[in-house]
């Protein structure tokens, strides 16, 4: 996510971009494709230390399971703002890891890969400096408190689980004879179309009701209320997705545990 954003930034325009962005070292492959991508922008530093000293505004994008131990070994400046895109520490904690910087300098983002063509809607907690930013970037959408937050980012959590979907559609398309180019290209197209006038109804009704809406509408007898008729009754395929948003969030809280990976530091 950190190159999304980067890529984002630096492909503002002129007058909105940052004058200089730092990365760390930490995947030097990704760090150095982009400093050779955007070279009066991104410099690479030798160290997640000289990344501190170097900036403003720092971004802690690290994953979870190391993500203390990398960041407590730092050093921060009670000027900076700091913005943490570590869905499983609370701001809380951050705060702990990053002294002396005053809690109101401090913020949670939840970004997601469109921030890179200034499409990601990122999920924010209430911070001017993060607002500017995720909104030039897209769309920032800013939760009330780390609860809502942490609600709103189960359903960020979905991304894999949506273009899975997609994949399966696709597939199905190419087994029924449909060339791959035109099964890819139509799945996201038909998926453009029908949340385009989703976002018009959300934006009159304003709640989970518009939804309701939209599916009610839905000719009766017809192969489109068959379908949602058919995924509920038979293959509980919407209890599916709730239960899989409430593992997110107790995953979230560490309730249950994540997978355990290898990853660098």
């Amino acid at each position: 996510i950190a190159s999304a954003m980067c890529t984002g930034l630096c492909t503002l325009p002129p007058s909105e971009r940052p004058s200089r962005i730092v990365l760390s070292p930490r995947n030097e492959e990704k760090s150095e494709m982009l400093a050779r991508k955007f070279p009066d922008i991104v410099s690479v530093a030798s160290s997640n230390q000289e990344v501190v000293d170097a900036c403003d505004v720092v971004f802690l994008s690290v994953v979870p399971q190391i993500a203390r131990r990398v960041v407590e070994t730092l050093n921060f400046r009670d000027v900076q703002t700091v913005i943490s895109v570590i869905a499983s520490l609370s701001i809380e904690e951050v705060a702990h890891l990053v002294k002396p910087v005053p809690i109101h300098n401090i913020t949670c983002a939840i970004p997601l890969p469109a921030v890179s063509v200034q499409k990601g809607a990122t999920i924010i907690l209430p911070n001017p400096v993060a607002e500017r930013i995720f909104s030039l970037l897209g769309t920032a959408v800013v939760a009330r408190n780390p609860k809502e937050l942490e609600v709103l980012l189960c359903v960020s959590c979905m991304m894999g689980a949506y273009y899975k979907t997609c994949g399966t559609m696709s597939e199905w398309l190419v087994s029924e004879g449909v060339s791959p180019e035109t099964a890819s290209s139509f799945v996201c197209g038909f998926h453009e179309t029908v949340l385009s006038e989703a976002k018009d109804r959300v934006e009159s009704v304003k709640s989970p009701a518009a939804f309701a809406e939209l599916v009610a509408e839905q000719t009766p007898g017809g192969l489109n209320e068959a379908n949602v008729r058919d995924m509920a009754n038979n293959a509980n395929t919407f209890d599916v997705y709730k239960n899989a948003l409430a593992t997110t969030l107790q995953r979230l809280r560490g309730e249950v545990e994540l997978t355990k990976v290898d990853v660098a530091e």
